[in-house]
């Protein structure tokens, strides 16, 4: 089980870069009836304070969403080791080229043309809420509970779980 003491910035670190490809939701606002959106992206980075960094498209469509500050959350889970997280904070653009060369990695180039493409630009997710959740069993035993649980012979057991405060 998980350690309550845990120092929130340093969990949610592990678990977003452990997983890496995550899934940056955001709200669409221009209808009458907001959408959410789902994208997959790559975490590069996740900083002292919480904030998790992407590279991106700056010309997407969806980037409108975010550019003053625009809700988002982030989602992502290893089934191999049991855990799962969901934050809630707040997405902005950054284009400082500095930034962006700091976060740039050669798998970029699968998306991009190179480092200064003029596209490029990098995404900040203040995270303000990370909500996880822990099993301390490994994938065969926690299909066991789910099987028994299911079968009527107890109740599932969801492991450990928080939200913790970021800042």
């Amino acid at each position: 089980m998980a350690d309550h003491d845990h120092d929130p910035v340093q969990h949610l670190k592990a678990l977003a870069t452990d997983q890496r490809v995550v899934m940056l939701t955001t709200a669409d606002t221009s209808s009458a009836l907001p959408q959410l959106e789902g994208r997959p992206l790559t975490v590069l980075d996740v900083d002292d304070a919480g904030t998790c960094w992407f590279l991106v498209d700056g010309t997407a469509d969806w980037i409108g969403q975010v550019r003053g500050g625009g809700a988002a959350s982030i989602s992502g889970n290893d089934m191999s080791d049991g855990t799962w997280f969901s934050t809630s904070g707040r997405a902005e653009l950054v284009e400082d080229r500095s930034r962006i060369d700091e976060l740039w990695t050669p798998f970029a180039e699968a998306w991009f043309e190179g480092a200064n493409d003029p596209r490029l630009a990098a995404l900040a997710v203040h995270v303000d809420t990370l909500a996880w959740w822990e099993s301390a069993d490994n994938r065969l035993v926690r299909l066991w509970k789910m099987a028994t649980a299911a079968l009527g012979s107890g109740q599932g057991d969801t492991g450990d779980h928080g939200v913790d405060r970021i800042g």
